[in-house]
């Protein structure tokens, strides 16, 4: 692994002001605090975390790319799978998380293109910096009739109908980290010793009921992650959802993958401009810091909680299966710039060596009865 690029002097200052946060919480917990606290105050503090400072995430001068930063090609063919729910519910997109709100851009600009109809496009985001950030850059990109179908909400609206989407949102959700000793589990957190982090574990034993058939497979010493915001996600929107679906694009496995031998230290893993490791103690507020989703947990709260899985696909086979390809007939072969750089942009959005199969699709639907294109091949919703 590289050497990691130097902390800046403004970096080093929000690192030691969210250490001594944590150590106040630590002395009301018995010197010892869940890493899911941890993660909360690390990325989304009102002051200092990752996520609402007013700083810039994304891109070459953040620390990740999103799919809605490599292409609009990825929206655009969304859009043909949003266009045939509509059919069914009101014209009205939520989209959960919506980062740099390129998606959103682009799928405005593409309704309008194609002549397809979204009446409002709500973007749930608490940031306060990401929302001020937004507002500029889609007032300047969107037509003023396209902008103004634009809300911006802090929860899920009541009696929603619609598409509900989410990009990289699961991932960045809290997690705790539990660790396999003789067939039980114990979580692991942090605590204080000389004012410095350091890994423990709880003395008490804690119990997950709904994986313990996958657990009691897991050798002595496995660590993993879970997290149970999953399931106040899950139920947050079968409360509010009346009609619709849901796509949710991560990167993640199945239970088998996720739970594989080779996985016996877990998924965590952190990003600091461009530079990946797995460190989750150091950087505090200026890294982001992320776990692999478990489909297949998620998939049993999806079952629980009225909502039909109508497909599980790579991002690779969702998005050829939705007719990707397709957005390319708009470009002259023989302009081979500009043919070049968006068949550039294919290969990252398809390919298995960047995101194609790293990254899945999981589609939900809720009172709607309806065959979408996106699932007609390599559908892997069986292996959940």
């Amino acid at each position: 692994m590289n050497k990691l690029p130097t902390q800046t002097k403004t970096e080093v200052q929000i690192h030691n002001k969210l250490v001594k946060k944590l150590m106040k919480l630590s002395k009301l917990n018995d010197n010892w605090v869940p890493f899911s606290y941890l993660w909360r105050q690390w990325l989304y503090d009102p002051d200092y975390g990752y996520y609402i400072r007013n700083q810039e995430n994304f891109g070459e001068l953040g620390d990740f790319v999103t799919a809605p930063m490599v292409s609009d090609f990825f929206a655009q063919t969304f859009l043909k799978q949003f266009h045939e729910i509509f059919k069914e519910t009101a014209s009205i997109i939520l989209e959960i998380g919506p980062g740099n709100g390129f998606f959103c851009r682009d799928i405005l600009q593409s309704s309008e293109d194609d002549g397809i109809q979204i009446d409002k496009y709500y973007l749930m985001e608490i940031g306060v910096q990401s929302k001020k950030k937004q507002k500029v850059m889609l007032k300047k990109c969107l037509s003023d009739s396209a902008y103004k179908k634009i809300k911006w909400v802090t929860e899920v609206p009541d009696s929603f109908s619609g598409v509900v989407f989410m990009n990289e949102l699961l991932d960045a959700l809290p997690v705790d980290i539990f660790e396999v000793r003789e067939k039980k589990l114990y979580q692991m957190g942090l605590s204080f010793e000389n004012q410095h982090l350091t890994w423990s574990y709880k003395d008490e034993l804690s119990s997950l009921d709904i994986m313990k058939n996958q657990i009691d497979k897991l050798p002595e010493g496995y660590i993993f992650e879970h997290s149970f915001e999953y399931e106040k996600l899950i139920k947050g929107l079968n409360a509010k959802i009346t009609k619709g679906a849901v796509f949710i694009v991560d990167y993640g496995f199945a239970n088998h993958e996720y739970f594989h031998p080779d996985r016996s230290e877990g998924t965590l893993m952190c990003h600091y401009r461009h530079f990946s490791h797995s460190d989750p103690l150091i950087n505090l507020g200026s890294q982001d810091i992320t776990s692999h989703v478990n489909f297949s947990y998620l998939a049993e709260l999806c079952n629980k909680n009225n909502f039909l899985i109508e497909g599980f696909l790579s991002q690779a086979n969702f998005l050829i299966n939705s007719r990707i390809l397709d957005c390319l007939n708009k470009y002259d072969p023989n302009d081979s710039l500009s043919f070049i750089k968006k068949t550039t942009e294919l290969q990252k959005l398809l390919s298995p060596a960047e995101m194609g199969d790293l990254f899945k699709v999981m589609v939900l639907s809720k009172n709607i009865d309806i065959n979408l294109g996106c699932s007609q091949t390599q559908d892997k919703s069986f292996q959940l």
